[in-house]
């Protein structure tokens, strides 16, 4: 039975040239209600489930979903108090979260994009690191009951397994709009053959 890798994501900005970050949220720092258990993605503001049951830790929480200590490890976040966990291998199952974003891309504008991931480290629960950590964009909002689509296509992904997890990586790339994206995706967007792994 192969085991489901979980990723921590802290997105840090989507910005054109004049650097304004079209990310509502992009620590996670900012919450409706503290987290009570795993998949409550949706209580940080501006963001939900775009596919299965994320995870949303954070310092306020329990140890379930606490920060640093959670139920899949220990892990400082990179700035602030919050991150979100989502499962990138395993089964071709996949979580990812999302968000609008706080206006709509703009037809062949440039556009930057930088997020950090890191490893899970219960290497009792999750025993694989992998690469393809990505970004997509869409004009229309996924959820839990229409999921953000594995079809081996993201417009930012991280090429390099991630194996780190005590330091998180920087992922950094830039797109073209090519069409009025207003819908931000994260997660593994690529099925169990399209990714790579290491680990048993």
């Amino acid at each position: 039975m192969k085991k489901l890798v979980v990723v921590f994501l802290m997105f840090y900005s989507l910005k054109t040239y004049s650097q304004t970050n079209l990310v509502l949220n992009p620590s996670f720092e900012t919450y409706t209600t503290c987290p009570s258990n795993v998949g409550e993605i949706n209580e940080s503001i501006g963001w939900d489930s775009y596919g299965n049951s994320p995870d949303y830790y954070n310092s306020c929480a329990s140890f379930n979903v606490g920060v640093p200590n959670n139920w899949v490890g220990h892990q400082s976040p990179s700035s602030g108090n919050a991150y979100s966990g989502v499962y990138t291998f395993g089964s071709n199952y996949r979580e990812y979260i999302g968000g609008q974003l706080t206006s709509t891309l703009l037809i062949g504008q440039k556009y930057f994009v930088t997020f950090k991931v890191n490893r899970c480290n219960n290497s009792s629960i999750f025993s694989y690191s992998t690469n393809k950590q990505g970004v997509r964009f869409s004009t229309v909002k996924y959820s839990q009951v229409t999921p953000a689509p594995t079809s081996n296509f993201s417009h930012v992904h991280s090429n390099l397994i991630i194996t780190d997890s005590i330091n998180w990586t920087l992922v950094t790339g830039s797109i073209i709009a090519d069409s009025a994206y207003k819908y931000i995706t994260l997660g593994n967007f690529f099925n169990d053959s399209g990714t790579s792994t290491l680990g048993s």
